[in-house]
């Protein structure tokens, strides 16, 4: 029985973080997103894998203004947040291509009036207007994106009844 309490509460921690975050979920996609902390884009992207998902790709006006509106409550007073677009070539000329960290295609775009400038080779957006600016982001918070990720009640009665079914067991 010691052993089967280990094991569940070793679990818990392990998928704890994941459920550490306030996540809100997009009805068009069925997908989850949250805000992280971090000090770089490379730092926000190892982070946002961690998790299990990546930063934040955008592929339409809708999912851009869906993401815009959810940030505000969950950013409070942060001016932009780091996103999943990124330059390879790791330059600072805007006419180089943009791409998204998952691999998908970039067509869609809602850079900001004069962006891409050069500034650098990564992407964030502002939370007032949900438009895009390019960077050498050191911004403290990134957007997460990860597919649908269960219900942590549907996690706790999964860990129940396995907990019920090690103590049946045990009893026989």
């Amino acid at each position: 029985m010691k052993t089967l309490v280990s094991v569940v509460l070793l679990a818990l921690l392990v998928i704890s973080p994941a459920f550490a975050y306030e996540w809100e979920v997009n009805p068009a996609n069925g997908h989850s997103y949250t805000v992280i902390d971090c000090v770089s884009w490379t730092d926000a992207k190892s982070k946002a894998e961690a998790l299990g998902g990546y930063l934040v790709t955008i592929s339409d006006a809708a999912e851009n203004e869906w993401v815009r509106s959810v940030l505000s409550p969950m950013a409070p007073g942060r001016w932009a947040v780091i996103i999943g677009m990124y330059q390879p070539n790791g330059g600072s000329d805007p006419s180089a291509p943009w791409v998204w960290v998952t691999g998908e295609s970039f067509t869609y775009t809602n850079w900001d009036v004069g962006q891409p400038s050069g500034d650098g080779p990564y992407g964030y957006m502002f939370e007032e207007n949900g438009k895009w600016n390019d960077g050498q982001l050191n911004w403290p918070v990134a957007f997460v994106e990860v597919g649908p990720i269960p219900e942590p009640t549907s996690i706790l009665a999964l860990f129940s009844g396995i907990t019920i079914f090690g103590i049946l067991k045990r009893r026989r």
